[in-house]
């Protein structure tokens, strides 16, 4: 006679691979350095091509268009946007302030300032 075929149970062992963290690139690691600054950076070369008298009449007129377009790429809601664009309108058209990259500095310090990421959930895994 024939024999009937045994059932076997099969048990799926998942086992964690613990990952090294990924390091940033090169790209990455010069986008999280330059990017919050870049805005500082374009804003106080605004404020250099308005030196002397051209600032008293095209400092505001720059310095808002330029405030604006900043804002936007940093994702401020319009009523921010129209704040930070009066400010750098004021900052272009103040004669002096070309000597100092007060707005390269104020958002280095801001970005410094800044709390660390939260570490991903991937790095919270440990093996068990």
């Amino acid at each position: 006679m024939a024999e009937s075929p045994e059932q076997v149970e099969v048990k799926r062992v998942e086992t964690q691979v613990e990952q090294a963290p990924n390091k940033p690139s090169l790209i990455g690691r010069l986008y999280a350095v330059i990017f919050p600054i870049l805005g500082g950076l374009i804003l106080d070369f605004a404020d250099l091509a308005t030196l002397g008298p051209v600032g008293l009449y095209m400092g505001m007129i720059v310095g808002c268009t330029i405030g604006w377009l900043i804002s936007g790429i940093y994702d401020f809601s319009r009523k921010g946007r129209l704040m930070l664009s009066l400010l750098a309108g004021i900052y272009c058209t103040i004669p002096g302030t070309f000597f100092l990259p007060l707005a390269t500095a104020i958002s280095a310090v801001a970005r410094f300032r800044e709390r660390p990421a939260p570490p991903t959930n991937d790095s919270q895994k440990k093996t068990g």
